[in-house]
């Protein structure tokens, strides 16, 4: 059919013997095919709004002519005559006021700051696979053959990937408020939470690449866990949508208590007192890492 070689959007199939049926009065199934898409379904909606007047003229042919009032085609003709001269409805519209245009300014605001929490996570956990690399390689061994001093050694790695993930949060901040308008709020709060999220991503990484053998595996569960904290955090549907058990189980992530954090800022609604529950318990969440990793990444190159 046109419809199916994509001459035609949407047809109509009328029945062979259509008027000689509904003529008699009998009745008869009109068909409708559609491509796929919505304007498929909005051209349903026509079709069936022009078959709802048809047979209400039809019905009122089949009264008519069942009250001794003529013929079926001098009823159905009378019919169309009297719906001709029937008024239309008409709709009023009554303005009871003037749009918030302000309300649509930051629509932006609470998607970037997930977008910003998941993306420094995932990113700083899918570059545990070089912590694994060098740990393979024997590059932080021999490196302990010189003068340098364990410690040395950790704090290098350590910063490092403490800077990709401020690198990264300051690229997403910077650009979510050029392009989009963001208002992140007290820039102070905002540089807390950042850097305390970046301290979470850098220990987490750095635990999973002390951890694992394999940069793959690293690569793999990197990803999972990434996107699955960000999942439960709040990050890909808002933790208002949670029921209240969810909320409560949302929160041993790090994450949502980021989220939270942002959320009292966000718009200019909050300073950095505001935020100092949230950035207390993110502190824990890094400093247990980051202890927990150096101990393991300082046992692994040492052993």
């Amino acid at each position: 059919t046109a419809v199916e070689r994509g001459q035609a959007e949407a047809g109509v199939v009328i029945p062979p013997g259509y008027d000689g049926t509904v003529g008699s009065g009998g009745s008869a199934a009109i068909g409708y095919v559609a491509r796929p898409g919505t304007l498929g379904a909005e051209l349903r909606l026509t079709v069936a709004s022009a078959l709802d007047e048809q047979a209400t003229v039809l019905r009122a042919g089949r009264f008519a002519e069942a009250e001794g009032a003529g013929s079926f085609e001098d009823a159905i003709a009378a019919a169309r005559r009297l719906a001709a001269g029937l008024p239309t409805v008409s709709v009023r519209v009554t303005n009871s006021g003037t749009a918030n245009e302000e309300e649509d300014e930051g629509r932006f605001d609470v998607g970037a700051s997930q977008q910003l929490i998941l993306f420094m996570f995932v990113t700083s956990l899918g570059a545990s696979g070089q912590l694994i690399e060098t740990r393979r390689l024997g590059v932080a061994r021999r490196m302990l053959s010189t003068p340098t001093a364990a410690r040395t050694v950790i704090a290098g790695e350590t910063l490092g990937r403490l800077a990709v993930a401020l690198f990264q949060g300051l690229v997403i901040v910077l650009a979510s408020l050029l392009l989009f308008g963001v208002d992140w709020g007290d820039p102070l709060a905002a540089a807390l939470l950042v850097v305390l999220f970046a301290l979470v991503g850098t220990g987490a990484a750095m635990l999973l690449g002390s951890v694992l053998d394999n940069a793959q595996q690293a690569g793999s569960l990197g990803t999972f866990f990434g996107l699955g904290f960000a999942a439960l955090g709040g990050c890909m549907v808002p933790l208002e949508a949670f029921p209240e058990s969810m909320r409560l189980v949302a929160h041993i992530t790090p994450h949502a208590w980021a989220v939270d954090g942002f959320a009292d800022i966000l718009g200019g609604g909050g300073n950095v007192g505001e935020v100092l529950p949230e950035a207390g318990v993110l502190a824990g969440f890094a400093v247990v890492l980051l202890m927990t990793a150096v101990w393991r990444f300082r046992s692994s190159i040492t052993a």
